[in-house]
């Protein structure tokens, strides 16, 4: 690999930038699994509510039904008492019809015959037997009202029964429900327990993945001021050795080979330039979540190259024609493409920069660098058909 230039102010940028990403992260890990679960612990809690409801609902309608249920019964007890003492009736005055008719029947005549010889007169006589008539329709009107009393409540009698057999039926009706719902918000509270549970579980995990990529993080920090460490190392041997060599050269004017500025150095090709200032995360984006391909186009515009646009699959799709899919041989400071991870890798893919030496600097938050192969490990989403690695390309399909 050859060497770069690498400032210490560019170092410290790097630095801070990753102790930045490291915060913002561990919100984006917090928010994903356990929002989703908490979403589903709501719904499952405004279910329930409305089955509790309509079984409060039901309690209503059996406790009315109860209640109509007992009149009906008051009813039918004063219908079978009423129909109990009008047949005591009935028998009674059938029984006095009976023993009056038997009377007659027995000594009538000599009763009505002595009647009417010991009438004094012909009006006499006309009162006597209309007086005989007037108890004979008398006992048969009497009779025949009873019986209608009689018919009366054996009709209301049948008509309760009827209202009470459908009174059952819908307090049947209703209890089967009462126990249906039961049976569902049982359910669904054991649902919501299951959840809550789930619930616990995914939050202790996010915390230990947030601690993971906290780690993970420094781990990559470390490395990556390692890296840089080398770098300006193998740069102070070359130059140690130029200017030994230019000491024993007496026809040589010697310069201060010395950069102060921040930018790179000339004496760079463009290609390791643009590498230089990915590693040290030199860009004119910063290294925010979610926006990988922003701090490419950065680093590229900060390197003085005119800075590409669109998200990590756009590259690869307008410009794959300048590359290819192979991880051999990828040139310095070319764009290394994967589908990337989650949902915004599944939409936008993820896209870094070639060091060199199987290396790539991508923004991950922070500036991670790691190998390709890592680069491609970590690519478990599928974005546009592709999964994992998907190739390399040159910054608006122009070589450096």
């Amino acid at each position: 690999m050859k060497s770069f230039i690498i400032k210490a102010g560019a170092v410290g940028t790097a630095v801070i930038s990753a102790g930045t990403v490291v915060i913002g992260l561990t919100s984006d890990i917090n928010a994903e699994s356990s929002k989703e679960i908490n979403n589903k612990i709501n719904q499952s809690n405004n279910q329930l509510s409305e089955l509790e409801n309509t079984l409060k609902n039901i309690n209503s309608e059996i406790n009315s039904l109860d209640s109509k249920a007992t009149d009906l019964i008051s009813k039918m007890y004063d219908a079978n008492r009423d129909l109990e003492n009008t047949q005591k009736e009935l028998d009674k005055q059938y029984s006095d019809m009976k023993y009056r008719i038997q009377y007659n029947y027995e000594n009538g005549n000599k009763s009505l015959t002595e009647s009417l010889i010991s009438s004094k007169s012909f009006a006499e006589v006309l009162n006597t037997a209309e007086y005989y008539q007037k108890i004979y329709s008398y006992d048969r009107g009497k009779l025949d009202e009873i019986k209608k009393n009689a018919d009366k409540i054996s009709a209301l009698k049948k008509e309760l029964n009827y209202q009470i057999a459908e009174m059952n039926s819908a307090k049947e009706e209703m209890s089967n429900k009462q126990k249906e719902l039961d049976n569902l918000i049982t359910s669904k509270k054991s649902e919501i327990e299951k959840l809550n549970t789930e619930f616990s579980k995914a939050l202790l995990e996010e915390e230990q993945a947030r601690k993971k990529a906290e780690e993970e993080a420094r781990a990559a920090e470390a490395k990556r001021k390692a890296e840089l460490e080398r770098i300006e190392r193998e740069q102070r041997e070359e130059q140690a050795q130029e200017n030994n060599k230019e000491s024993y050269d007496g026809d040589k004017d010697y310069t201060n080979t010395t950069n102060n500025s921040s930018k790179p150095s000339g004496n760079a090709s463009l290609r390791e330039q643009v590498a230089r200032n990915a590693a040290a995360g030199n860009s004119t984006f910063p290294a925010l979540p979610g926006w990988c391909a922003a701090w490419v186009s950065g680093v590229y515009s900060y390197t003085g190259i005119t800075p590409p646009r669109g998200n990590a699959i756009d590259y690869w799709l307008k410009w794959s024609s300048s590359g290819s899919t192979s991880m051999s041989n990828i040139p310095v400071g070319a764009c290394v493409i994967s589908s990337g991870w989650g949902a915004a890798g599944a939409e936008y893919g993820h896209i870094g920069i070639y060091l060199g030496d199987g290396m790539v600097a991508s923004n991950v938050g922070y500036i991670k660098i790691q190998s390709i192969q890592s680069f491609d490990s970590d690519a478990t989403a599928t974005c546009r058909g592709y999964q994992g690695y998907i190739g390399w390309v040159w910054p608006n399909g122009n070589p450096i």
